[in-house]
C-alpha cells in the first residue's frame, strides 16, 4: 500500500499557482464587467486563433498518414477551421452576433440537451427511460432512447 501524503503539503505545493489563477480570473471577471464590448471582441478574437491554431493543429495531423477517408477528414477540417477563425477576424461584430445567438437557442431544444440528474443510480440502470440520464444506460435500452 502506497503511502499518502498528508493534506497539507499537497495544499502548500499548488497554492501559490492556485491563487495567482485564482487572482487572475477574477480580475478577468472584473473587467468583463466593467467593459463588456471589450471583453467580447476579445473573446472573439481568442476563438478566432483558438480555431486558427486548430486548424494548423489538423493540417499537421494530417501528415502522420492513415487511410484516404482519414487524410480528407483532417485536411477538410483543417480548412473549415482555419477559414472559420480567419472569417471571425476579419468580421468581428458579425461573430459575436453569431455567439450571442447561440447562446440564446433553449437548453431543452435538440442542440444543447443536457442530461437531467437522476434519482439514483440503480434506478436509472434497471429502467429504460426515454429520458437522458446521468447515469448508465444499459445497451439493451440504446434502441429505444430518444435523444
Amino acid at each position: 500500500m502506497a503511502t499518502e501524503r498528508p493534506v497539507i503539503e499537497v495544499a502548500k505545493r499548488f497554492t501559490g499557482w492556485n491563487i495567482l489563477a485564482a487572482v487572475l480570473f477574477i480580475l478577468l471577471g472584473l473587467f468583463a464587467i466593467i467593459e463588456p464590448a471589450r471583453a467580447v471582441g476579445a473573446f472573439a478574437r481568442l476563438l478566432a486563433w483558438l480555431l486558427i491554431f486548430g486548424g494548423v493543429a489538423h493540417l499537421i495531423a494530417s501528415l502522420k498518414g492513415g487511410s484516404a477517408k482519414q487524410l480528407l477528414f483532417q485536411v477538410l477540417s483543417a480548412i473549415a477551421f482555419v477559414l472559420g477563425g480567419l472569417y471571425i477576424l476579419m468580421h468581428p461584430q458579425l461573430a459575436i452576433n453569431t455567439l450571442t445567438a447561440l447562446l440564446a437557442v433553449p437548453s431543452k431544444g435538440r442542440w444543447f440537451r443536457l442530461p437531467e440528474p437522476c434519482s439514483s443510480k440503480s434506478a436509472c440502470r434497471n429502467s429504460c427511460s426515454p429520458r437522458p440520464c446521468c447515469c448508465y444506460c444499459p445497451p439493451r435500452c440504446w434502441a429505444s432512447r430518444r435523444w
